[in-house]
């Protein structure tokens, strides 16, 4: 792939994952197995999706001054990414999310946020995105630090693209310098609810370029003003779902510095996606450009 300049800006966390016959019911114990710990946190995870596949990965997120936050950076730069834009927190550990992952292949996770909850604005520098071509951000970093990463990224004219993951109401204030809004099937329901509008409506009222909405095994619908495009994804056998979202939204990103349409790139995201998901973990289980290549020639679309 053709290297475009993509900044990642939000959370890095250290993933401890845990597998489970099936999840416990409220005041319930049950046995846990497979303890393991790799890298993740939204960003961090889509940051070396985009390193992987060839993108020129930065990645800007707050870690403490741990060995956690260090050996996590060290990973990422290995990968690929850019790891000079981020910074040490001092008062804080760095982030950490734990993860139950059951036989089917379904997880629930709690994130305990650490230095993510305290990545300030001034800690995303303007500079950072200079030349870039795509800007991608989360909401696992506080409002006011993603809303100025929005506004430097637009002020440099770099195409934004906006994860609104975990959802929280306020997401709204910062629909005017999004251009590309990706949701799950929940995230867009609970914002068409708040908004009174559906994804169509949410493009043309608030002028975002397209709103894609991902539905796991069902594919994900592409929405430009009246227009709405279903683009499959593939029929796998599900061993890990953790980070498959943050695979799809890093390959996005990837294919969009590259020039590719938003269809091509929607498509590029539901096979990464989808590769990720037949291997355990978020970073361990992308693939890179080559890998994915051989995978494709036997991958089956779904329907």
């Amino acid at each position: 792939m053709t290297q475009g300049g993509i900044v990642f800006v939000g959370s890095i966390n250290l993933d401890v994952t845990m597998r489970i016959d099936r999840f416990p019911e409220p005041g319930e114990t049950v046995a846990g197995f497979d303890l393991a710990e790799s890298g993740g946190g939204k960003s961090a995870n889509q940051a070396h999706v985009s390193a992987k596949l060839g993108g020129a990965a930065t990645l800007i997120v707050g870690v403490g001054a741990d060995t956690t936050g260090t050996q996590l950076l060290d990973d990422a730069a290995h990968a690929g990414v850019d790891v000079s834009g981020c910074v040490t927190i001092p008062d804080e550990p760095t982030g950490r999310a734990f993860i139950e992952r059951d036989q089917s292949g379904e997880n629930r996770i709690v994130i305990i946020a650490g230095a993510n909850g305290a990545l300030r604005p001034d800690h995303v520098k303007a500079e950072r995105f200079y030349g870039k071509d795509v800007a991608c951000f989360a909401l696992e970093v506080p409002l006011d630090t993603v809303r100025h990463g929005l506004l430097e990224a637009k002020r440099h004219d770099v195409i934004t693209v906006l994860n609104p993951s975990p959802f929280a109401p306020e997401v709204v204030e910062l629909l005017p310098w999004t251009d590309i809004l990706i949701v799950n099937v929940h995230e867009s329901e609970q914002l068409a609810a708040l908004l009174g509008s559906d994804m169509n409506g949410l493009v043309l009222q608030h002028g975002i370029s397209a709103v894609v909405v991902t539905a796991g095994v069902n594919g994900s619908t592409i929405y430009e003003g009246t227009r709405s495009k279903v683009v499959p994804t593939f029929a796998v056998d599900a061993v890990d779902t953790t980070g498959c979202g943050d695979a799809f939204t890093g390959a996005v990103a990837t294919a969009l510095a590259e020039g590719r349409s938003l269809s091509d790139a929607v498509g590029l995201g539901a096979a990464v996606g989808a590769y990720a998901a037949e291997r355990v973990g978020a970073q361990p289980s992308y693939p890179t450009a080559a890998e994915l290549d051989a995978w494709l020639t036997t991958a089956r679309r779904r329907s």
